[in-house]
């Protein structure tokens, strides 16, 4: 059995292989960047090494000889990848090989067949795999390119041939769009993947995305753990995933197993992977990717068939068969699982920074959260937004989805915004809880109105701000005059809407009145952390969160999320315009492209800026027709939010 591990890996992925690593008494090290200091990960294992940032280096977690000379230091047996990274490298798996280190993984071999979308595809074609049709051909032009999408027919999907995860994606509904998303797909692949090759396919609309657990051991014992349903999808990113899929009768789960593991089998595969589908509501289904690493998703299966994967990696790893054979392998209920992200929904998903100010996951019963949340702790620009995941487990599938809502509710995290009220939108829809699901639900459902904010959670929003903002103007928390209490005009913008109300504060009591009805409401509120409240309207209570935001108060109430800025003393005013006139950063990232210079006329909408950030790619448009009158960015550029990146020329 393997005895030390060194986990090439970060965050809740890496404290995550530290837990089962020390239930089964192996030893541990972690590696942390100077981002990375004192997180989870680098608490619980055994040692923690720090890798710093060198010039020329690049990312540290994804530098090869440094992390095999630090495993070689340390005298480990193995090496966990995790997820992401270099977990699907096969150089890197080369390398720990050649450095007689355990890959905790499939072979290099392996690796790369899957990892080229077009060979791995042809291979499947080969052991009898249903496949979709598509190019996958080494003629790369865009001529033939143009070609063979003639031939497949519209639509078609153009992937990333290196990589997968929707990178490098495009879908082509328009020949006189092919030429620039196949630039755009080719430019993203080559920046995420290191190539930009790409394979053509059919694109089937109304499916579901249906992948099966495998895995592998060195003695020709091949077994799949079942499926999980991944059908809740933005922009071909996974959102929601649930085991197992509810819309399979038990012949179809047997089929899908049985290919999947065919496919596992005919690459001499050894470890756990996932072999992914799309499946048509006639049941005909196809297969597109493996993925030759522990997915993100896997606590789902783990909670349904009561199997640690990362338990068996380990036991594959040092040569041991697998624990259990097909027949005994068994499910019971089922698992739901929501990726919590650092983002915002409302500025199109706009990837968020901020100092974690208060962190509460929800602790119920049959809930597991996976985290590397820590307050005090900044959340950077430098890595994925995925900051948690969350899972529920229930008798079945609406008892599940009961107990992950109550969950996301019940959490609490201040400091930046959250896709948690996005996530409980997806999860309470007709469509989502009647399992009337295919990987265009949550487009068609961002394409719905957002139900508007309920009356109480904006009342108490108003005074909860107003009683934090008297604390501030005096050394109690009551209004106080001869004649008692008195109502004060309060004028606040929430929304963009500038509103009035009037107030008084008394203790931890706000009376609210809207200038429009003479009810007047008495607000109670209780402090439960630093930068949460509930706020009692009668018997009903109203819990939040809420924190700074350039200048703004932003309160989350789980399912809505409220900005308001106070202005107790200022009447409306107009804006000075210069958001017109200038293109900032909406965060801090790195400049990766730059298409205007000084002189050019520039059409509204226009894209200017390619800025990448929390490994995703930000395109900033100009937001009217006008002259460039200066660009300050350049490309390589690293950039802070608010930094002004391009000026055009003001208005006549």
């Amino acid at each position: 059995m393997i005895e030390s591990v060194l986990i090439a890996n970060r965050g809740e992925i890496a404290a995550r292989i530290i837990k089962t690593a020390e239930k089964m008494g192996i030893r541990t090290v972690s590696l942390f960047t100077e981002t990375d200091r004192g997180t989870p990960h680098t608490q619980l294992a055994d040692k923690a090494v720090f890798l710093p940032d060198l010039p020329g280096h690049g990312e540290p977690y994804l530098d090869i000889e440094r992390i095999i000379t630090v495993a070689r230091a340390e005298q480990v047996d193995a090496i966990h990848p995790g997820y992401g990274f270099l977990s699907e490298n096969p150089e890197f798996a080369a390398a720990c090989q050649k450095a007689g280190i355990t890959f905790m993984g499939p072979d290099a071999d392996a690796i790369r067949l899957m990892g080229d979308k077009g060979a791995a595809k042809q291979k499947m074609i080969e052991n009898g795999v249903p496949c979709i049709p598509g190019y996958n051909g080494a003629d790369q032009s865009d001529e033939t390119l143009a070609i063979e999408a003639e031939k497949i027919g519209l639509p078609v999907l153009i992937k990333a041939a290196a990589g997968g995860g929707g990178r490098g994606m495009r879908l082509v509904e328009d020949m006189n769009d092919f030429e620039s998303l196949l630039a755009s797909a080719r430019a993203e692949a080559a920046s995420a993947f290191g190539s930009d090759a790409v394979i053509l396919e059919k694109a089937l609309t109304t499916v579901r995305h249906i992948e099966v657990q495998v895995a592998a051991d060195a003695h020709g014992n091949v077994v799949h753990l079942f499926e999980r349903d991944c059908t809740c999808q933005r922009r071909n990113q996974k959102v929601i995933e649930e085991a197992p899929s509810t819309v399979l009768e038990e012949d179809l789960r047997e089929r899908l197993g049985a290919d999947a593991v065919q496919a596992a089998r005919s690459i001499n595969y050894r470890g756990v992977g996932t072999v992914e589908f799309l499946m048509l509501p006639s049941g005909e289904y196809y297969f597109i990717e493996m993925n030759t690493r522990l997915q993100v998703e896997h606590p789902v299966t783990e909670y349904i068939t009561g199997i640690d994967l990362v338990d068996w990696q380990f036991r594959i790893a040092s040569d041991a068969p697998l624990p259990k054979e097909q027949a005994d392998i068994t499910f019971t209920g089922h698992a739901i699982e929501v990726r919590l992200y650092a983002e915002d929904p409302d500025e199109n998903f706009l990837p968020q920074t901020g100092t974690v100010l208060e962190w509460s996951p929800a602790t119920l019963p049959h809930i597991r959260n996976d985290h590397m949340i820590v307050p005090g702790r900044d959340i950077s620009a430098r890595y994925d937004p995925m900051i948690a995941k969350v899972i529920a487990w229930g008798e079945s599938r609406e008892q599940a989805r009961r107990r992950l809502a109550k969950a996301l509710r019940g959490q609490r995290l201040a400091g930046f915004r959250t896709n948690c009220a996005f996530l409980l939108r997806c999860l309470e829809h007709d469509y989502f809880r009647d399992n009337e699901l295919d990987t265009g639900f949550i487009a068609r459902l961002l394409d719905e109105p957002k139900a508007p904010v309920p009356h109480p959670l904006e009342q108490v929003a108003v005074a909860s701000t107003y009683l934090v903002e008297c604390r501030k103007w005096q050394s109690g928390p009551t209004d106080w005059s001869s004649l008692g209490n008195p109502f004060r005009h309060w004028h606040y913008k929430i929304e963009d809407t500038l509103k009035s109300c009037q107030v008084s504060i008394d203790g931890d009591r706000v009376r609210y009145q809207d200038p429009d009805s003479a009810v007047i409401l008495d607000i109670r509120f209780e402090e439960t952390g630093p930068h949460s409240m509930i706020g009692w309207i009668d018997d009903q209570a109203h819990p939040f969160t809420f924190w700074e935001e350039n200048g703004e108060t932003v309160l989350d109430f789980g399912e809505h999320t409220l900005a308001l800025t106070a202005n107790p003393f200022a009447a409306e005013r107009d804006g000075d315009g210069a958001s017109d006139n200038t293109i900032v950063a909406p965060m801090a990232g790195k400049i990766i492209a730059v298409e205007a210079q000084a002189g050019d006329r520039v059409d509204k909408g226009q894209a200017v800026i390619l800025l990448e950030a929390m490994k995703m790619e930000h395109r900033l448009c100009v937001p009217r027709d006008a002259k460039v009158d200066r660009v300050s960015a350049r490309i390589g550029d690293q950039v802070a939010r608010g930094d002004i990146l391009l000026a055009l020329e003001a208005e006549d």
